[in-house]
């Protein structure tokens, strides 16, 4: 599926319990997981966050196989640029199916072209990130600004975009420190604090405050 139709999943709340995510676009990868994740109603005792390098996949089944212990439910959730071996991908998948009380998510952020072996196990339950528009983009940027309670100008916000060279992980990572200003933020703030693809540390941004 592709996002619009994931938007819509989520608001008619009829998410199976397992889904793929992928494509050009880490950044809306990571921000729709969240959303995923926040569907599933997830604590972090709830939730089994797995990298490839500590992937195991006895423990993935056994912790997907068993009864919660807090009597919620049992959420993997796998970050990897690599893909899973067909056999235990399917058992995750399978799992997931058969209990209600268990959930897989798998982000890939491995090269999207790979990832069309992924989706035939996945149905139709996976998403394609693409680049998004400029205005596309804006729009995430200033959704996740409000998440975080940053208040920024749209042409603020629309330089950031630019100076970081459209990669919107980039920008996001500014928004803590850019919080620090305490007050609506401006290009000239902005200007101050980064240079493109890279910023002031920490302590030197606080000495311009």
């Amino acid at each position: 599926m592709y996002k619009r139709e994931l938007e819509q999943v989520l608001h008619t709340k009829k998410l199976e319990p397992f889904i793929l995510l992928y494509g050009e676009c880490d950044f809306q990868n990571n921000y729709f997981s969240e959303k995923i994740l926040s569907y599933w109603n997830t604590s972090e005792d709830e939730k089994l966050l797995v990298h490839y390098d500590e992937y195991d996949f006895s423990h993935a089944k056994n912790f997907l196989s068993q009864s919660s212990l807090f009597g919620g439910n049992n959420i993997l959730v796998l970050k990897t640029d690599k893909l899973l071996p067909q056999k235990e991908l399917d058992i995750l998948i399978d799992l997931s199916k058969k209990s209600q009380e268990s959930y897989f998510l798998y982000q890939y952020f491995g090269d999207a072209t790979k990832a069309k072996k992924l989706t035939k196990s996945f149905g139709k339950n996976f998403v394609r990130f693409f680049k998004p528009a400029i205005s596309e983009a804006l729009q995430l940027l200033q959704q996740k600004a409000k998440d975080v309670g940053l208040n920024i100008q749209g042409y603020a916000l629309s330089h950031l975009y630019q100076l970081h060279m459209e990669n919107l992980s980039l920008c996001v990572n500014e928004f803590e420190k850019l919080k620090l200003f305490n007050k609506e933020i401006t290009v000239n703030d902005i200007d101050k604090v980064v240079y493109g693809l890279g910023s002031v540390g920490m302590d030197k941004f606080i000495e311009t405050l």
